[in-house]
């Protein structure tokens, strides 16, 4: 409780107040503005908060938009990609939606042309072509369902029951019994006093006594450590080019086409340089016209009378087996064979649907003492069928020549020579009139329509750079690394 003189104090005080106005409108008009002051602090918070939501909320909207953009955009662009495949074929297949010209044109699209297997695999399906020899992990098939993939390699090998004549003397049977030196000289006198009745003998005994004597006067050539020295270049001269003119050289309707580099080191007083002495030009014309930009180790052109009729095969050469040099190679392959097709097609208007599918396309790839003969043919329009027919090697050890791998070379090259033939013969035909009689025609005024196969030829889609000069040698092969076999 209050003292009395507190109490009177305060009674004075409040007395004063009373009678002082002026003091208590100042003391309202402050709490006043304090309250004032108060009330706009949180209305700026609360409209600070609210601003800041809807920033939030506007941010979270535009997410939603761009996302929502992008995936209309990606469905746009997959469904323009679908629209823009043509396939002019018919080939079905159960388990498969669309043709399989169709397929091959989609299924380059998921596979990115970054290294030299992509780009094998892109650019071959892009142009309708199947590889049916290749079954590594980027491989059309191994896309497919087992059953698929079963089906189409039953229906669509065709090229490996091919029947032609076996060029290899009937002496080769006498290479089991290689087993020493005498029994090896023995042999390769009985090769040397063989009775030859044809050119076509005659070139095989040749190929014989080449290499018989490689290997008995010069088997250092292939030792192991001169083997790690050899370049591109040494194994097309001392071993490969032989083998070719030599089986080949006789025949006027082939003519082999090398590209060949020579240098000569000029040492001058500032420093040695290499001056390019000679460089064959193989770049094909049917490669030219196509914009296929690209030059290949040996051409194999077709001849009559001693003039240029058409390309009729190609040869890539490399010094070792690696992935990029491999499939690089392939792709520059298996392209100009499309190529010399749309030639065959475009020049040869006679030719049928069923002479056009029966067109074969050989192209070899070596690497190193070992080579692959593969065909390229046209199974419907817009769809090609790439199949390897022949594995084959450059003996390079006695055992090896005992064991038939000379008797395969000749095999080989034989199939190489009848592929050949027949494309000869086609391309003669096809440039005839076969059928009709023209008298009727003359009597009845009726007009002679132009024949066209030009619904069988189908555009080639290239890399940017295929000659280019880096092969990527260093490049990594870990993309087959835990490839299963199937």
């Amino acid at each position: 409780m209050l003292g009395v003189p507190e109490r009177l104090w305060r009674t004075k005080r409040l007395f004063y107040e009373t009678m002082n106005p002026d003091a208590v409108v100042d003391q309202a008009l402050t709490e006043m503005r304090e309250s004032s002051e108060k009330r706009q602090l949180l209305l700026a918070q609360v409209e600070s908060a609210t601003m800041n939501q809807m920033l939030k909320n506007l941010h979270a909207t535009d997410g939603n938009n761009v996302r929502r953009s992008k995936r209309l955009k990606t469905t746009a662009t997959d469904a323009k990609s679908k629209n823009d495949i043509v396939a002019m074929d018919n080939l079905m297949y159960e388990g498969m939606e669309g043709s399989l010209g169709f397929n091959l044109q989609k299924y380059a699209t998921s596979v990115a042309a970054i290294t030299w297997k992509q780009k094998y695999f892109h650019f071959t399906c892009a142009n309708g072509i199947l590889d049916i020899s290749d079954s590594s992990r980027l491989s059309f098939l191994r896309s497919l369902p087992k059953e698929v993939s079963i089906q189409m390699l039953t229906e669509l090998t065709c090229a490996k029951d091919t029947e032609y004549v076996d060029y290899n003397l009937p002496i080769q049977q006498i290479f089991k019994q290689i087993n020493s030196n005498n029994s090896f000289q023995k042999i390769s006198k009985a090769i040397c006093d063989f009775d030859c009745h044809n050119d076509e003998q005659e070139s095989v005994q040749e190929v014989y006594k080449f290499i018989f004597k490689m290997h008995e006067k010069k088997a250092f050539i292939f030792h192991q450590d001169r083997q790690k020295m050899y370049s591109e270049q040494d194994y097309i001269v001392k071993f490969w080019a032989p083998v070719f003119e030599t089986f080949f050289g006789q025949d006027e309707h082939i003519f082999l086409h090398w590209q060949v580099q020579l240098y000569c080191t000029c040492i001058s007083s500032c420093s040695p340089h290499n001056i390019l002495l000679s460089r064959g030009d193989t770049q094909a014309q049917a490669c030219k016209k196509n914009d296929l930009k690209m030059k290949l180790d040996m051409r194999v052109m077709l001849m009559k009378h001693g003039h240029y009729v058409m390309e009729g095969s190609s040869c890539e050469y490399a010094a070792k087996a690696t992935c990029s040099k491999l499939y690089k190679d392939r792709l520059k392959l298996v392209l100009g064979a499309k190529a010399y097709l749309n030639e065959i097609i475009e020049n040869c208007p006679h030719l049928d649907d069923d002479d056009i599918r029966e067109i074969r396309i050989p192209y070899i790839q070596v690497m190193g003492f070992q080579a692959v003969l593969s065909v390229l043919s046209i199974k419907d329009k817009g769809v090609y069928i790439a199949e390897e027919i022949s594995k084959f090697d450059f003996p390079t050890t006695k055992k090896q020549i005992r064991k038939g791998r000379l008797r395969d070379l000749v095999k080989a090259l034989s199939l190489l020579k009848h592929l050949l033939d027949n494309l000869s013969c086609r391309i003669e035909e096809g440039k005839v009139e076969h059928g009709g009689n023209k008298m009727a025609r003359i009597i009845e005024e009726q007009k002679v329509k132009k024949a066209t196969n030009g619904q069988w030829l189908s555009k080639l889609k290239l890399p940017s750079v295929l000659d280019e000069n880096d092969d990527d040698a260093d490049e990594d092969d870990d993309d087959d690394e835990d490839e299963d076999e199937d």
